[in-house]
């Protein structure tokens, strides 16, 4: 790479994070976007080596959320590059670190971190590389983590599966994100509302490329749920995930389909979601 480049971009990367202005901070993850989009390894390699998790956690985290959006795009990038067990051990350290801290910036944080844990699950099954055994692992135990959410939300009692792939660092982003919900009515605020969306997010980037029987059981128990069925918004991304689901099965097995007479039963004609069943029926005529 050009040394004069490089002198350029390691300067404009390593002023201080907090003498950074907005546009600033704008300019640095434009450039991380510029370096990712170079096919050519030895910039990739230098892109990750600039842009590593410790300094992007600090744009994820960022009081303002065009900075936090756009850092989660550089995170998605990050990890089509670089998703190894060991890397994703560390996104989810970075993801959890700050819920712990009790601010009234808490609620923020938490969304941010199920948003990275939905990149997380979005980007590594669909990388071009093979995945390992324990990333595959991580990934489910973040589904499962986020599934337990939803579960507590609506408040359903159905057993999540214990997962191998459920880190210190998950199971204490799960514990944060449930205590910060702890008190407002099930499915009733917003904070709840927020944080049921973001856990479904994650649910369906998983469903677009894996199933999983014991997911696709859960989803079904949600679907069943009134409160799920009233929230326009958290029925479309239930829905979109059992969709991805039975797209999946339909491929491996025509069993799985039996369940859609079932789900179609429970919804009104003007339900989201019901054309895209309908079409999936008629697909497996």
């Amino acid at each position: 790479m050009d040394s004069v480049l490089c002198g350029l971009v390691e300067r404009l990367v390593g002023r201080r994070f907090d003498a950074q202005s907005t546009p600033h901070k704008m300019a640095v993850l434009a450039t991380a976007v510029v370096l990712f989009a170079i096919p050519e390894e030895p910039v990739r390699t230098y892109a990750l080596e600039q842009f590593s998790q410790t300094r992007l956690e600090m744009y994820l985290f960022d009081d303002d959320r065009l900075i936090r959006d756009k850092a989660l795009d550089i995170l998605e990038l990050t990890l089509r590059l670089s998703s190894d067990s060991a890397c994703l051990a560390q996104v989810v350290e970075s993801l959890g670190s700050r819920l712990s801290q009790r601010t009234v910036k808490r609620k923020v944080y938490a969304l941010v971190a199920l948003r990275g844990l939905a990149a997380i699950v979005k980007e590594v099954p669909a990388n071009s590389a093979p995945c390992s055994p324990e990333a595959l692992s991580q990934c489910l135990g973040i589904v499962h983590s986020a599934l337990a959410i939803l579960l507590h939300v609506y408040g359903i009692r159905h057993q999540v599966p214990e997962s191998a792939g459920t880190s210190e660092a998950l199971a204490a982003i799960e514990m944060e994100v449930l205590d910060l919900m702890d008190g407002p009515q099930p499915g009733s605020s917003a904070i709840a509302n927020s944080v049921a969306c973001e856990a479904a997010r994650v649910v369906r980037e998983y469903c677009r490329t894996t199933f999983d029987q014991r997911v696709f059981a859960v989803l079904e128990q949600l679907l069943e749920n009134k409160a799920v069925q009233r929230n326009a918004q958290q029925l479309q991304l239930v829905l979109d995930a059992i969709i991805h689901c039975l797209r999946l099965a339909k491929q491996a097995s025509f069993s799985h389909l039996l369940v859609l007479p079932s789900i179609v039963a429970n919804f009104a004609i003007q339900a989201p979601g019901l054309k895209l069943l309908f079409d999936l029926v008629l697909e497996s005529i």
